[in-house]
């Protein structure tokens, strides 16, 4: 049965992005928090410490979010002045950082990629 989490009383989410043991949650003010197994840097906090409850990524503090998701190898996550923050094992980073994607060669759409040191895996952005 779902229940509510005590530590979040005062933090209003509109956003929330769930991947095996990873879950990110966006605060209507912006900041990332974020909760789950700690493997692979993948929660963004500069370790590979599980956190039980979410906790505000600092590392993106000062940073007004407007869009978040997970993946199983990485997380991304976009602020107010469209850069692109990426972090997880895909990167290799324990820490949110900007990356730059490069456009798509194709005309009809609008995707962005995002370069990855594994050839076989692809990450694609929708840009509106």
């Amino acid at each position: 049965m779902p229940k509510a989490i005590p530590s979040c009383s005062c933090v209003t989410f509109y956003s929330v992005s769930y991947e095996q043991n990873v879950a990110l949650a966006l605060s209507w003010s912006g900041e990332i928090f974020s909760w789950g197994s700690g493997k692979n840097g993948m929660l963004g906090h500069s370790d590979k410490v599980p956190r039980h409850e979410p906790t505000r990524i600092d590392a993106l503090s000062g940073e007004r979010m407007l869009s978040v998701t997970c993946g199983a190898e990485q997380c991304l996550a976009i602020n107010s002045r469209n850069e692109l923050y990426q972090w997880g094992i895909l990167k290799r980073r324990l820490d949110p950082r900007p990356v730059l994607p490069t456009r798509c060669v194709c005309a009809r759409c609008q995707c962005l990629l995002l370069p990855t040191p594994r050839p076989s895996i692809h990450a694609v952005l929708l840009s509106g």
